[in-house]
């Protein structure tokens, strides 16, 4: 005789073995959930926040760095009913049906509000994902802002008084 079933999938003569996700001749890809953000063009008070995602997201919340935030929408965060509630430098968006934002790549919201910094960076990521597995979360590299520093820092005044220092008041 010939031998019996063998490998995981109990065929005569597989090889077949569970890869690290416990799937019988997978690729060990099935278990592990990637969600990347990305920011576009940092201007004239707006900011594009991107995801890309291979599995449905439920919730979100991050900070932007260097951007003082006043309002969130569009993308596909107000595609599938999200919720999205803004702070000074955060957003945080949430469905109150229990509906989640499917995978995919593409814009997740449209900021607003105003630069503080050269630059504006995502950060203090929380997200709530569907599906068990590794979780591999990247914030993406920082956006470059109109921001203008008159050289009394973000959000100050220029030189001033006669003597032209920052917060002076002389006069002549």
């Amino acid at each position: 005789g010939e031998a019996g079933p063998s490998g995981c999938d109990s065929v005569c003569g597989s090889t077949a073995e569970l890869d690290e996700c416990g799937v019988c001749g997978g690729d060990g890809s099935s278990c592990h959930i990637y969600v990347d953000f990305s920011l576009g063009d940092a201007a004239d008070g707006s900011l594009d926040v991107f995801m890309s995602n291979t599995h449905p997201i439920v919730g979100f919340q991050f900070d932007i760095s260097g951007m003082s935030i006043d309002g969130a929408s569009g993308g596909s965060a107000e595609d599938n009913g999200f919720v999205v509630g803004t702070g000074p430098n955060g957003a945080l968006g949430y469905s109150v049906t229990g509906g989640s934002i499917p995978a995919g790549d593409g814009l997740l919201t449209s900021l607003s509000g105003s630069f503080d910094d050269y630059e504006a960076c995502l950060v203090g990521l929380v997200l709530s994902v569907e599906g068990e597995g590794l979780h591999h979360y990247s914030t993406g590299d920082c956006a470059a802002t109109d921001a203008v520093d008159l050289g009394c820092g973000y959000g100050e005044a220029g030189p001033s008084g006669c003597d032209s220092v920052c917060g002076s008041t002389a006069e002549l």
